[in-house]
């Protein structure tokens, strides 16, 4: 992703791509769990460190930094866009009331897992050794 770190309102699929892949590369992903992977990709964005922070300052710090609170002022904006932005308010709200839910929230929305890969792969190597 480069030396200076972008927001998370500003990566693209390309700098996830990347972070992902660096992941993968050296086999963390299928070690970690939802909150070490969503930590790692926090510390690539965020300016404190996630792995030495309560979750409470970790949300704080989520919060400012993807500017949850900052109030839009386009009076032209779509309806749609409004009812998307009000939605993903919602679905962060809901994910910040307690840890696991939010590393889950985490990794859904930026890296678009559903599940742990550890998980992933110990379910394909059971259905792999049943054979």
């Amino acid at each position: 992703m480069g030396d200076k770190k972008k927001t998370l309102n500003e990566v693209t699929a390309g700098d996830l791509s990347e972070i992902f892949e660096n992941l993968r590369k050296d086999g963390f992903i299928f070690r970690a769990d939802f909150s070490q992977i969503s930590k790692r990709l926090l510390k690539e964005c965020l300016s404190i460190n996630p792995f030495s922070e309560d979750f409470q300052t970790l949300v704080i710090s989520y919060l400012e930094h993807i500017e949850f609170d900052k109030k839009r002022k386009d009076k032209f904006e779509d309806e749609i866009f409004k009812d998307f932005r009000n939605e993903e308010r919602k679905r962060i709200l809901a994910a910040i009331e307690n840890e696991k839910d939010f590393h889950k929230y985490i990794c859904k929305n930026y890296f678009d897992l559903k599940r742990e890969p550890k998980e992933e792969l110990l379910e394909a190597f059971n259905k792999s050794s049943n054979l």
